[in-house]
């Protein structure tokens, strides 16, 4: 739980300081998802189902950890809070032919409607639903994310249903992913 807290508190303002990038470095997506989803499932009180897969090979990727963390834990932690006990909740992580690393979290808790999915990508916004004010937060989480999202250039996708659940995937540029052909040189960028 001290680890969920201690994500749990970059705001608006954190994002806006200068990061360098000296504050990036090649990591593992698959590791931090996977991490993420162990962090989320420790502090998390319901009896959820929750799945993670990640492809082979998977290129590292230049990032800043903790910001990056931050997007993993608030997209696990909502599928988490708007899930009922018993639901799932799965974490993918694939790559396309360009080196494209998208990063999925879904759910089949929920969902949203499209003015939801507008209201909580934006600061402060709560759908209005009352299935959704039932649940504790402070509407930040879904605006936090597309924020970091925004800032790394990578696309931020939401797709959900009403009592279907929700899907939502971040998709990194090409540019941030060290090639397949340079992988024999990861571990000089990893140290």
């Amino acid at each position: 739980a001290l680890a969920l807290a201690r994500f749990q508190f970059l705001s608006r303002s954190d994002l806006s300081s200068d990061v360098h990038d000296d504050d990036e470095e090649w990591l593992s997506v698959s590791e931090l998802a996977s991490r993420a989803l162990d962090i989320v499932s420790a502090a998390s009180t319901g009896r959820r189902r929750r799945v993670f897969d990640a492809e082979p090979n998977l290129p590292l990727v230049r990032l800043h950890r903790a910001r990056f963390m931050q997007v993993l834990i608030n997209l696990i932690d909502n599928a988490e809070k708007f899930t009922d006990d018993n639901g799932l909740v799965q974490v993918s992580v694939t790559v396309d032919a360009q080196s494209r690393l998208t990063i999925a979290v879904q759910d089949d808790g929920i969902g949203m409607n499209d003015d939801d999915i507008a209201t909580c990508t934006s600061a402060f916004g709560r759908s209005r639903d009352p299935l959704v004010r039932q649940r504790n937060g402070v509407g930040l989480g879904l605006s936090l994310v597309a924020s970091i999202v925004d800032r790394l250039g990578a696309k931020l996708t939401i797709d959900s249903r009403l009592g279907r659940g929700t899907r939502v995937s971040v998709t990194l540029p090409e540019e941030r992913s060290l090639r397949p052909n340079l992988r024999e040189l990861a571990p000089a960028f990893a140290g």
